[in-house]
């Protein structure tokens, strides 16, 4: 599962999809067809991302500003273990087969800190 945030310039690529939209989409074509985890998905993540800024926005390498993101969470079974690989702050419910639920979250300090100030 992906999540793209787009840039703040509204960049509309070739393909008319904003830069969230694109990201995410490689994020998920990465990670559907990779046999990594952690943080080697990760990078192989950030490689494809990087090719795709050289092919269709070079100024996003040297500019932030004019980056888009995406988050992943990406569950593979390896053997008789579910390996979680979680880039950004997309939180997982895992509900195991007793039924009870277990939330892995990815909090960022903001995050904190905005929820703290909205209670």
């Amino acid at each position: 599962m992906a999540d793209g945030a787009t840039d703040k310039t509204g960049i509309k690529y070739p393909s008319g999809k904003s830069g969230g939209r694109e990201l995410a989409e490689i994020a998920t074509r990465v990670a559907s067809s990779s046999t990594k985890v952690g943080y080697e998905l990760a990078e192989e993540v950030t490689a494809a991302v990087r090719k795709f800024y050289t092919e269709n926005n070079p100024d996003a390498l040297e500019d932030p500003s004019k980056r888009a993101a995406t988050t992943l969470v990406s569950a593979r079974v390896i053997g008789e273990n579910v390996v979680i690989t979680q880039i950004g702050d997309t939180n997982v419910r895992i509900t195991k087969t007793d039924g009870s639920t277990e939330v892995l979250t990815n909090d960022k300090l903001i995050d904190i800190e905005n929820a703290a100030m909205r209670s």
